[in-house]
């Protein structure tokens, strides 16, 4: 019962969601399946928010969502890919606006979103690797990495990494 800062073979990001559930719900299946709903829900919402950020239809983009197998397996098993889905999308919805919209609170909150997202699974760190990567070969957004803003972003994510660094 007592959480770890990060563990052997993933990181925390579902233990700690588990247990705000737990918390809430008493230590039952209930608490688990809720909380697997509850940041599904809150993955199709950042999804739908993400669709009208690119203006493609958004209905359509949404219903895609929904019937996805990945969305609806990982909505029944919990994985540390439930947590992942949640904030790999926001890391994509605040860096594109970051970088599109130039706000350095979207900066910001792409680094807090990066590093959310590793700490639900490693795989996460390509969204770093991505985010130089888009910048390094964009004509137009290249300039940006002459500027404190893509780096305050990447620092920020390791800053909440520090669990997995920790431990």
């Amino acid at each position: 019962d007592q959480l770890s800062l990060s563990y052997f073979d993933h990181p925390p990001m579902i233990s700690w969601i588990l247990y705000i559930f737990r918390l809430i719900f008493g230590r039952n299946l209930f608490a688990i399946k809720i909380a697997d709903f509850c940041v599904s829900v809150a993955t199709l919402f950042v999804f739908y928010q993400l669709a009208k950020t690119f203006n493609k239809d958004i209905n359509k983009s949404l219903l895609i969502a929904i019937s996805s197998i990945l969305l609806t397996v990982i909505t029944l098993i919990t994985t540390p890919d439930v947590p992942l889905v949640l904030f790999w999308c926001l890391s994509v919805l605040f860096l594109y606006k970051a970088i599109f919209e130039q706000k350095i609170l979207y900066w910001i909150l792409g680094g807090i979103a990066m590093g959310l997202a590793f700490d639900s699974k490693y795989t996460a760190i390509f969204l770093q690797a991505g985010l130089i990567l888009f910048l390094l070969f964009s004509k137009k957004y290249k300039y940006l990495l002459a500027t404190p803003l893509p780096y305050l972003s990447i620092i920020i994510a390791h800053i909440f990494i520090l669990p997995v660094y920790i431990w």
